[in-house]
């Protein structure tokens, strides 16, 4: 996979996003949740749409980039990981990730 830096996501180009303990990310070690601004809901798969939730977990994953771009975040678990649909920061016990559209 191509690195890309990335420094900030904004939440409105953020369709969905999880939330979950590291491994598997179908949802059975964690939550996916939907903006209310997404072309596509999941709600018949179990999947919430709540924008507050999307709206955290964006927060949480730019303070976390901002952290690792600076160097502030001594641990060095923390892992990133960017493409075109995606961007998932990874740190022991948690993996956030935010889809694209």
């Amino acid at each position: 996979m191509t690195s890309i830096k990335i420094k900030s996501i904004k939440v409105e180009k953020v369709m969905s996003v999880y939330s979950g303990r590291p491994g598997c990310c179908c949802g059975c070690r964690g939550k996916h949740t939907d903006a209310s601004w997404a072309p596509v809901k999941h709600e018949e798969r179990g999947r919430k749409v709540n924008d507050r939730t999307v709206r955290l977990i964006v927060s949480k994953i730019n303070l976390l980039l901002r952290a690792h771009e600076v160097n502030e975040n001594p641990n060095a678990s923390l892992e990133v990981e960017a493409s075109a649909g995606h961007v998932a920061v990874m740190i022991p016990g948690r993996w956030y990730i935010a889809y694209f559209a």
